[in-house]
């Protein structure tokens, strides 16, 4: 049985080098105040394996139609369409949290 790939491997296979993976990050990521230099030179010191992470998660954010989407998707599921205050309760959360949320709100809709 063969061994899964390192992350270091992993990177090289995928995006030739770390800076084009930070470079492909950046330039997907919501950087609010901070600059683009700023935010590429502190992903530069983030290991491979919490990069690869950080691109899954927005690759399915956008996959669901980015983060607005995805919000007004688990109010929906938790029966607050209408409500802004929850919104905004949940536009404060990272991504990796509104995925989880989402997966788990929507395993529940099916099974139900």
């Amino acid at each position: 049985m063969p061994n899964k790939p390192t992350p270091l491997k992993q990177v090289q296979d995928q995006f030739g080098d770390k800076q084009q993976l930070v470079d492909k990050l950046v330039s997907a990521l919501d950087r609010g105040d901070e600059s683009e230099d700023d935010l590429k030179s502190r992903l530069r010191h983030v290991p491979n394996r919490k990069l690869l992470r950080l691109l899954a998660v927005t690759e399915k954010v956008a996959a669901l139609g980015g983060r607005d989407a995805l919000i007004a998707e688990i109010a929906k599921l938790r029966g607050h369409s209408g409500d802004k205050d929850f919104a905004a309760k949940l536009a404060g959360q990272s991504p990796a949290s509104l995925l989880d949320q989402h997966a788990s709100l929507s395993r529940r809709a099916k099974k139900n």
